[in-house]
């Protein structure tokens, strides 16, 4: 699984977005029982770096799973992920949890110059 960076999510958000580098804001928007974190905990995820946590475990990691996903195959937009934290997930809190992945497929950065012509100083 992939580390944590010891960058916030909001300032991964922030540079990511500046950059125009592919990424997906994972936000718990609710839970029922006992859930690892409270809603509106982030993270951002590329498909090289995680920023912050959700809690960890088997969850996280299904949630990384589906950003990436959605990543490569180019699906911008939002997909609302349900996750059920007992049992089958292995993970020991039984509880239930909801995230909202925004997926931002990134933009090249292109700059126009105008106006750089040569000036004329005539008197």
């Amino acid at each position: 699984m992939t580390q944590p960076s010891a960058e916030t999510w909001h300032a991964a958000l922030d540079r990511l977005q500046r950059s125009g580098v592919p990424h997906v804001l994972a936000s718990q928007i609710t839970s029922a029982g006992s859930t690892p974190r409270e809603p509106g905990a982030r993270m951002v995820i590329t498909q090289e770096a995680v920023y912050d946590t959700l809690g960890g475990g088997t969850f996280e990691w299904q949630t990384i799973h589906a950003a990436r996903d959605f990543l490569q195959q180019g699906r911008a937009g939002f997909h609302l992920e349900a996750f059920s934290l007992g049992g089958r997930s292995g993970q020991c809190c039984g509880g239930y949890v909801n995230v909202l992945l925004e997926v931002f497929p990134g933009a090249a950065t292109n700059i126009a110059l105008f106006g750089a012509g040569m000036s004329d100083e005539r008197s």
